[in-house]
């Protein structure tokens, strides 16, 4: 079974406030709050930003953290051709064909606030997906993102964040106008492109590398990776 971890509303920060990646190109809209593996409930947000530029850049609307990673766990990014793919799915909308918009995801390991969020790891950098927004109405998008190769250990403080929004290059007289949805309120979570139903948005990490779980309030990372090989050399 793959993590999956459900992207909830904003302002919830805990007080955990890294600066967003490099890479995003406008954050005057970023919200912060927490992902967990669990639904909490918390509602929906949805959220629109708009502004008079026509450049290719790409908007931060939310920045996800998990809580703290057990620290001395191996976290295994093989590469080789064996890189681990990160799913998400998300519903959003641009508001006219010709802003050209995207769902945009980044994944990182950082730092407590103590070692002024340190980078530990990159998962994956801002990346756009391949299926730009409806422009008549929110609906979901599914997209695929590889993992930077190379293992990690963690230790005290670490923490996963992920971050999201919307991007493209709008055409002359157009600009970003996009709206993303929030939320983990829903008995159902999206499960393929298209829907329209105010449903669950997510990020999946598969488990034949990783396996997260919640103990003591933390996620505890264990590596699956030799069992993989193990499997492959029957």
């Amino acid at each position: 079974m793959a993590n999956r971890f459900y992207l909830q509303r904003g302002d919830r920060d805990e007080g955990y406030t890294p600066n967003v990646a490099a890479g995003w190109g406008d954050s005057s809209i970023l919200k912060r709050a927490r992902c967990n593996i669990i639904k909490e409930y918390l509602g929906s947000s949805p959220d629109t930003f708009d502004d008079s530029d026509e450049s290719n850049k790409d908007i931060v609307f939310r920045q996800h953290h998990s809580p703290e990673l057990e620290p001395g766990k191996v976290l295994v990014f093989p590469g080789g051709g064996e890189e681990i793919i990160v799913t998400a799915m998300i519903a959003g909308e641009e508001h006219a064909l010709g802003n050209n918009m995207y769902p945009v995801f980044g994944m990182r390991i950082l730092g407590n606030a103590e070692s002024t969020y340190a980078l530990r790891k990159t998962i994956f950098v801002p990346t756009r997906g391949d299926a730009e927004w409806s422009d008549s109405a929110y609906a979901s998008r599914i997209n695929y993102f590889t993992a930077q190769s190379g293992n990690y250990t963690t230790v005290a403080g670490d923490r996963l964040v992920i971050e999201s929004g919307s991007g493209g290059d709008p055409s002359s007289g157009f600009t970003h106008r996009s709206s993303v949805n929030y939320q983990d309120d829903s008995d159902t979570d999206f499960s393929q492109p298209g829907q329209t139903a105010a449903w669950n948005p997510w990020v999946e990490i598969p488990s034949d590398y990783n396996v997260y779980a919640f103990v003591s309030g933390s996620i505890v990372p264990q590596a699956m990776h030799l069992s993989k090989q193990l499997s492959r050399s029957d």
